[in-house]
C-alpha cells in the first residue's frame, strides 16, 4: 500500500510542473524534450523498487446458447528487469482448466 502511495505522489508531483507551465508557449522539440526527460526521471525513481507484475488471461470459446464462455485461465507472474531497457522476467507461469 506505501508503494501505491508513494507512486500515486511521483505522478502526482511529476504532473504539477507540465500544469503550470502550460501557459509558457513551447515549441514541439521542447515539448517532447521534456517529456523524455520526466520519463528518465520516472524509470529513475522506479529502480529503486522490485515490482511484482501479475497477467491473468482468460481463454474463451463459443457457446451455442450463451455466447462466449470461459474455458480456462493462465496466470503469470513476473517482475522487472532494468539492465538494458525495462523487461518482464517471468517467474512462474500456471494454468486451470474449467471443468
Amino acid at each position: 500500500m506505501r508503494s501505491l502511495k508513494t507512486l500515486y505522489a511521483i505522478l502526482t508531483l511529476t504532473a504539477m510542473p507540465i500544469a503550470a507551465t502550460a501557459q509558457q508557449a513551447m515549441t514541439e522539440s521542447e515539448v517532447v524534450d521534456k517529456i523524455v526527460r520526466q520519463e528518465q526521471a520516472e524509470v529513475q525513481l522506479l529502480r529503486q523498487y522490485s515490482p511484482l507484475v501479475e497477467t491473468y488471461i482468460q481463454n474463451i470459446r463459443p457457446d451455442k446458447h450463451l455466447g462466449a464462455v470461459p474455458d480456462g485461465d493462465k496466470y503469470f507472474l513476473g517482475g522487472p528487469s532494468w539492465r538494458r531497457a525495462l523487461s518482464l522476467n517471468p517467474w512462474t507461469a500456471w494454468s486451470a482448466t474449467l471443468a
